[in-house]
């Protein structure tokens, strides 16, 4: 696993919010958003569009 991801994932646990850890790792708010989706496996992603 890329340690930029969890990097990511553990400054958006820090912080509670997608915005502030954007802010401060330095990437916008959507990359940050799509690190995080990255991590999902593809069943996951498809129950999880599935519920809406």
């Amino acid at each position: 696993m890329d340690p930029r991801l969890l990097k990511t994932f553990s400054t958006v646990i820090t912080h509670g919010s997608f915005s502030y850890a954007a802010r401060e790792l330095g990437y916008t708010q959507s990359s940050v958003s799509q690190q995080i989706a990255s991590l999902t496996s593809p069943r996951e992603q498809s129950m999880a569009l599935s519920k809406r």
